[in-house]
């Protein structure tokens, strides 16, 4: 941190001295020149002349004393408004540092959670080609536990094999249970898991029968 310029608070004290050895000079000066005169003088008299100078004195130091003080109080007040810059500029790093950090860790969750892909087409009743059986997929993103598969749909009802760590490149499937008295055409469901260090996540999908395949929607790590 850059110290405050302490040059201009010395320059007070420079002119008070300056000024009170001119006046001891000059005093000298008067005395020697006049010196008879001053022997004459009473002791009260000479009082009152020590007095004159001696007063002299302390008024210049007085002035000396309070620019001197003035000086000073601006130097602390500098110094305080350095701190204070100093002060913001870490909270600053800090707070840059901590959004680089949270950034960081969410490029790691990102990396780290699994991403299910069709990787055929679905498996369907043999005597009713309307209804959905299987949905076929594999993990292309990290390894994760499937916790859990919610359909949204009132008439389906979407199971996977629970509990199982599916790595990545490997494949897998959800099983599917459809009424049979209801044709099911398109439907969302929720899959509920957790990715290798322990934090859980969902992803929600959408199977499109037109298209005869399931599409990601939307995700939270």
């Amino acid at each position: 941190m850059q110290e405050p310029n302490n040059g201009p608070s010395s320059l007070p004290t420079i002119i008070a001295g300056i000024l009170s050895i001119l006046i001891l000079v000059a005093v000298g000066v008067l005395v020697s020149f006049r010196w008879d005169d001053a022997t004459d003088l009473d002791l009260n008299e000479i009082g009152d002349f020590g007095a004159g100078i001696t007063s002299a004195l302390a008024f210049i130091w007085l002035i000396a004393a309070h620019y001197q003080q003035q000086a000073e109080l601006r130097q602390n007040r500098d110094a305080l408004m350095l701190q204070a810059n100093e002060l913001h500029h870490q909270v600053e790093a800090s707070i840059q540092q901590s959004t680089l950090m949270k950034e960081s860790a969410d490029v790691q969750r990102k990396q780290r959670r699994p991403v299910f892909r069709q990787n055929s087409g679905p498996h369907r009743d043999a005597s009713k080609a309307n209804i959905v059986t299987q949905l076929d997929f594999e993990n292309i993103g990290g390894a994760a536990t499937i916790d859990s598969v919610d359909s949204h749909h009132d008439h389906v009802e979407i199971s996977s094999q629970h509990n199982r760590l599916i790595d990545f490149r490997e494949k897998s499937y959800f099983k599917v249970d459809c009424n049979q008295n209801v044709r099911v055409s398109d439907f969302e469901f929720t899959v509920t898991f957790t990715d290798r260090v322990g934090d859980s996540g969902k992803c929600r999908f959408l199977f499109k029968d037109s298209e005869n395949m399931f599409v990601e929607l939307d995700s939270e790590p």
